[in-house]
């Protein structure tokens, strides 16, 4: 059951739930062939977007799946300053799902997500290296489990976080976290807490090749709902960090002592919007607008101190969008014009007047790819 509904039914959200939309459904396994650019605009495409990411005011990335939640496809989009266009080519397009991406300049980027079928999945990475998008192999690699997301400071170092297992099994179910490291020629396999009966990482951000976080959810016997998992590289070891309640689905850094991460409270009851901050020395709940009928925060992005975005959706009789952001003081709900119907699932921002939020409109059941850009003053269609 895709996310939307299983909350609407309930107004309860788990770790797994969350994974589903993350890595699934709402929201895309290529072969190793390439593939190019192609020069057709895109308007709106059946299926949703997962990640987002940007290096300037000209280049982004995009990605998602395209198709239906039950029959996903592969889905990379670009922008270049004038239009996102869609990526095509030998392997793109193949069943399986993209849930994030990273980029650190116009010829090195990352993709993460799974191949196959959800029931079956093998995780996935994808490289850009200014000319094509390929397949790459690495211990993890291929084997049966989803990444949801990935950071990467350099072309020399990088994070990719997700699951073992299926999505079903991702939480409380066997699933247990994973994360894989790029050092600058293979990935592997890097060890991390893994506590409870089952755990998943949602979201990784990295400073440097010594300071990183990834933020997830994780049960136990007593907490079937999910527990917030938060865990923190030292440029040693990973190592698990308290946080109190609810459960994380993003996190962002600008520098060690400044993170910002985002999810919902969780619990039997109705879901609400949750953020928390990294001061240097602890995290601590900050306070974030909370719409009535309740909703959850997907992603994150922030640029300095004074400046951060956070996007979701809200519940009620249908999912509809939710942004706020941060200026240095407090969190404030941002409204947009046009359609808001849907979810948005990712956010990149690379100054104050440039930002891009990607998700979807429409239902669960009938989603297109939803893309809107922050140009320093209002949020519009991109």
């Amino acid at each position: 059951m895709s996310m939307p509904e299983r909350v609407l039914g309930s107004f309860r959200i788990t770790g797994a739930v969350v994974l589903a939309v993350l890595v699934t459904g709402m929201s895309a396994a290529p072969g190793a062939a390439a593939a190019g650019v192609s020069h057709t605009r895109v308007a709106a495409v059946s299926g949703s977007l997962a990640g987002v990411a940007a290096t300037s005011a000209r280049n982004a990335w995009a990605v998602g799946h395209a198709g239906s939640a039950a029959h996903p496809r592969t889905l990379i989009l670009r922008w270049q300053g004038r239009a996102w266009h869609k990526v095509s080519g030998t392997g793109l397009g193949a069943s399986g799902s993209l849930a994030g991406i990273a980029a650190t300049s116009a010829r090195n980027a990352w993709a993460v997500g799974y191949a196959g079928s959800a029931a079956h999945p093998r995780t996935l990475i994808l490289r850009w290296q200014g000319r094509a998008w390929h397949k790459v192999s690495g211990t993890g690699l291929g084997a049966s489990g989803s990444l949801a997301g990935i950071a990467a400071t350099s072309a020399r170092n990088a994070w990719a976080v997700g699951n073992t297992g299926s999505a079903a099994d991702s939480v409380g179910y066997g699933g247990k976290a994973l994360i894989l490291r790029w050092t600058g020629s293979a990935w592997h396999s890097v060890r991390c807490p893994r506590p409870g009966i089952g755990s998943v990482l949602y979201a990784v951000t990295a400073v440097s090749p010594s300071s990183a976080w990834a933020v997830g959810s994780y049960v136990t016997k007593a907490e079937p709902f999910g527990l917030p998992y938060i865990a923190r590289w030292n440029g040693r070891t990973w190592k698990q960090v308290f946080f109190q309640f609810g459960f994380l689905s993003g996190v962002t850094a600008t520098s060690v002592r400044d993170a910002w991460a985002v999810g919902g409270t969780g619990g039997d009851g109705l879901d609400f919007p949750l953020i928390a901050h990294w001061n240097g020395s602890s995290w601590k709940q900050a306070h974030a607008p909370a719409p009535a009928s309740g909703g959850h925060f997907f992603g994150v992005a922030a640029t300095s101190p004074a400046n951060a975005w956070a996007v979701g959706l809200t519940y009620g009789t249908s999912t509809h969008i939710l942004i706020a952001r941060w200026t240095g003081h407090a969190w404030k709900r941002v409204r947009t014009s046009g359609r808001t119907g849907g979810a948005l699932m990712g956010i990149a921002a690379t100054s104050a007047t440039n930002a891009w939020a990607v998700g979807y409109t429409g239902t669960s059941s009938s989603p297109s790819t939803l893309l809107l850009h922050w140009n320093g003053s209002s949020w519009r269609a991109g």
